[in-house]
């Protein structure tokens, strides 16, 4: 770093982005406690800890999230032997999604500091603590997706400046091999963006013999093979051409998460829906850029650029879909992170040729990384942010390298891009602390859910008291020798039972959904209970969707999953306003399935919609 670091204003710049990361941290860690939610986040832990109970991946659990469930599961067996059960497991996952947060954060932060200096690139990277992908701070398919791609492209990019690369090529491979696993369409950026950084660090060699090349790239082969070998070690009883199948019919029947021409048409369907608000930012942003880039620094042009969360803010009404759990703050990150090229370009003389190239191929991935994850999920555009974080740092950063020079020092140049990465980073959290994905509003949270999964965590009395209720239901007729099947849309309930799933997927989505596709994910669910796959001893049937407003289950006399649980001559245990729970004895004798049991319509009258995973 510069001679200036020493200054006593760079020292100052310094502790104010260390104050901006720190100040970051703690209001993520405060917001921690708040909201349970029953759908995607208990998903998200109840999947590793299916697991531990004996619910096995690939013959088991089909759905595709498993994989990111892997990459979790050693946090999960990690809790359970300090605490002896699983009480508290959702809030210490939260907490363990805050301390990755940290470290991704930190590692960014670590190679933006050679763009921007030490106190910018930690106000900088504190966006990637302070963006919480629809409020939702656990680690799940897309915050471990999203966190190991900033954590794998920017040790990748040290990698490219470093005399002794062998770490950073480690630890960036084994991290986007992570991020490949919990996201599998990823691949499409991953593995080019290894390949170029083995090279760039392969051209590091003088002389560039074949033998010296593959010994500086051979930190990349050993990650790489490795987190395979662990993989297919792990998967490795449960592979075979019948369980791939099944976990493919049953993806596919969910509907299609990509789907070529007809994704396109709905990804611009989604950007003329939002065109207002995409242009409200895309001028905050070009704005703040024109004054960085033209204006000398001054009081006022930090007064002008810290304007810049509140006018994001202000836009956010224009959000089509301007309710909890959606924010716009992904918008904005992929918004700033399409100016990437044109910073890069900008800044192609003042950056050394090394780095320069790194940060290309960084923001080469993320911006990939973004159309794939935008591509292949179900909530389209919105979900971008998790591909291009990378990319909206390095605009953020390079902001600071594209002003007016002139006689400034360069501490007096970085203070307004840092004012501006503060203003943007407190937009984040003003979100985060407004919205709570799958709860009720943030201030009627006021009761503490005192034991189980969820203890620790702040909800409302009706919430609570139904945890408490459910749970102590369940200790009557789930022991861990049983197995448990909870239908529908509640996968929260496998963490509230030491029985094992029986289940081909722990979220089993409603028959009368929006897309009549739906009706034959129901016929795959009803196929894991064909013989010779036992019934489950222990059924939970929710009467409610229990999400952010509850909506009464719609269950017709021939759906395909109640057919089949009819052969098990159930007696009912409990009888609830929300929910049902029977029970099957142990030496009850089944039923012959029905010969007409997956016959029927599948494309029957459509009923009111439901929402969707992740609305």
């Amino acid at each position: 770093m510069d001679s200036a670091t020493t200054t006593p204003r760079r020292r100052w710049l310094a502790i104010a982005g260390a104050t901006v990361f720190s100040i970051t941290v703690l209001a993520l860690w405060l917001r921690t406690r708040a909201g349970v939610g029953f759908t995607d986040e208990s998903l998200y832990v109840a999947l590793p800890y299916s697991f531990t109970l004996g619910h096995r991946p690939l013959a088991d659990e089909l759905a595709i999230h498993q994989l990111a469930g892997l990459v979790s599961e050693p946090l999960v067996r990690a809790h359970l032997w300090m605490q002896g059960s699983s009480s508290g497991l959702v809030l210490f996952m939260r907490r363990s999604y805050v301390a990755v947060a940290v470290v991704s954060a930190l590692v960014a932060a670590r190679s933006l500091r050679r763009v921007a200096g030490t106190g910018p690139s930690l106000a900088v990277a504190a966006l990637v603590i302070a963006f919480v992908p629809f409020c939702i701070p656990n680690l799940g398919y897309n915050t471990v997706a999203s966190f190991e791609l900033v954590c794998g492209l920017f040790s990748l990019n040290e990698s490219a400046l470093s005399s002794r690369p062998d770490r950073d090529l480690f630890l960036g491979t084994v991290c986007l091999a992570l991020a490949t696993i919990a996201y599998p369409p990823l691949a499409v950026a991953t593995l080019p963006a290894t390949a170029a950084f083995a090279w760039l660090a392969a051209r590091r060699v003088e002389g560039a013999t074949m033998r010296a090349a593959i010994r500086q790239t051979l930190p990349v082969w050993i990650a790489g093979v490795g987190v395979l070998i662990l993989l297919v070690v792990r998967l490795a009883p449960y592979l075979s051409a019948e369980n791939l199948s099944r976990m493919i019919e049953l993806n596919d029947s969910i509907g299609k998460q990509g789907g070529g021409a007809q994704k396109l048409e709905i990804l611009l369907g989604l950007v003329a829906a939002d065109w207002k608000l995409l242009a409200a930012q895309a001028a905050t942003f070009t704005a703040a850029a024109l004054v960085l880039r033209f204006v000398r620094p001054t009081w006022l042009t930090t007064a002008v650029v810290l304007l810049t969360g509140p006018a994001l803010l202000a836009a956010s009404p224009l959000y089509v879909k301007w309710v909890a759990p959606y924010t716009t703050i992904p918008f904005a990150i992929t918004t700033l992170a399409l100016g990437s090229p044109v910073a890069l370009a900008l800044s192609r003389r003042a950056l050394p040729q090394p780095l320069l190239a790194g940060l290309s191929v960084v923001a080469a991935t993320s911006l990939i990384a973004g159309v794939v994850v935008a591509w292949s999920t179900a909530n389209g555009l919105s979900n971008a942010a998790l591909g291009v974080l990378p990319a909206a740092l390095i605009t953020l950063a390079l902001l600071a390298r594209t002003g007016p020079t002139g006689e400034l020092p360069p501490s007096r140049m970085a203070i307004p891009p840092l004012a501006f990465a503060t203003s943007l980073v407190a937009f984040a959290l003003f979100e985060l602390a407004t919205h709570v994905y799958d709860d009720a509003p943030m201030h009627t949270l006021t009761e503490t859910v005192e034991t189980g999964p969820f203890a620790g965590l702040k909800t409302t009395p009706e919430r609570r008291d139904f945890i408490e209720q459910l749970q102590s239901d369940l200790k009557q007729v789930a022991s861990p020798d049983r197995t448990i099947l909870f239908y529908d849309y509640f996968p929260a309930g496998y963490l509230m039972s030491e029985a094992r799933p029986r289940t081909a997927a722990l979220w089993m989505f409603l028959l009368p959904a929006q897309t009549a596709a739906r009706h034959e994910t129901r016929s795959v669910y009803a196929r894991a209970f064909d013989p010779p796959r036992p019934l489950p001893d222990v059924t939970v049937e929710l009467m409610k969707m229990l999400v952010h407003v509850e909506r009464k289950m719609r269950r017709p006399p021939w759906d395909p999953v109640r057919v089949q649980l009819q052969r098990g001559g159930y007696t009912t245990r409990v009888t609830r306003d929300r929910y049902t729970i029977a029970e099957r004895a142990r030496s009850a004798a089944l039923a012959p399935p029905p010969p007409d049991a997956r016959d029927q319509p599948s494309r029957p009258p459509r009923p009111p919609s439901l929402p969707t995973p992740g609305e």
